[in-house]
């Protein structure tokens, strides 16, 4: 499910980010939508599975509730994306596997693997699953390095932006790992600085083989209808 809204589809939606459940006069009443414009609306937000009717209310469907802290009015409040990088060390720690990137930003370039981090793993978990879709491969999972906020500028504009948690991890079996036109082995000590995405290589260079791990607190809360409880992964 996507969250591109029209007009009248996203003032009723901007209604649940302060109300869990809401009757139809009061949707009509803060949206100020014509009664058969909003009921039909409503029902196409139902077979799109973005809200459900219970009891003569509408609530959003757990799909929907997950949209709700990226949803922006415009793309001045987009926000960055968080994403996983698995650095993978050779055996002797003196190689670094890099994959050459196929799309934009940064095609052409090499780089460290690197995937999204999604909202139902864990950072090591991230990393594993970056490494099995791209790399298929398994690995050991070091600690984090680094965790590094990234703007990619245009025109004095920003263009993307990013906010990597670095992860030093290992090859389980390097001997079945065969490289590919895409993924190879690099020398650490003569990597070119100029094939590399510059932040990447800054992070190797800087932060990989540093021997202290940073501390990042993963936890998960639970929101109950008067609490929350905080729970450390």
């Amino acid at each position: 499910m996507s969250l591109q809204l029209g007009a009248n589809k996203q003032k009723i939606f901007l209604q649940f980010l302060y109300n869990e459940r809401l009757r139809f006069s009061k949707i009509q009443k803060q949206t100020r939508i014509p009664s058969n414009l909003l009921a039909y609306f409503l029902k196409k937000m139902i077979a799109e599975g973005m809200l459900e009717m219970r009891a003569k209310t509408y609530k959003l469907t757990p799909v929907a509730e997950k949209l709700i802290p990226f949803y922006v009015k415009d793309e001045k409040m987009i926000s960055p994306l968080a994403v996983v990088l698995p650095a993978c060390l050779s055996k002797d720690g003196k190689k670094v596997l890099l994959i050459k990137r196929d799309k934009r930003p940064y095609k052409g370039f090499w780089s460290l693997l690197s995937g999204r981090l999604l909202i139902n793993e864990s950072i090591g978990e991230a990393a594993q699953r970056v490494m099995r879709e791209k790399a298929f491969c398994k690995i050991i999972v070091g600690g984090i390095k680094s965790v590094v906020y990234e703007r990619l500028i245009e025109d004095d504009l920003s263009k993307h932006g990013f906010v990597f948690f670095l992860v030093e991890a290992r090859v389980i079996d390097e001997k079945q790992f065969n490289e590919k036109e895409f993924l190879k082995w690099f020398d650490i000590s003569k990597l070119k600085k100029r094939e590399v995405i510059a932040s990447d290589y800054w992070m190797i260079k800087e932060k990989l083989l540093q021997e202290q791990n940073i501390e990042v607190v993963e936890e998960t809360v639970n929101e109950h209808k008067k609490t929350t409880k905080m729970n450390l992964s």
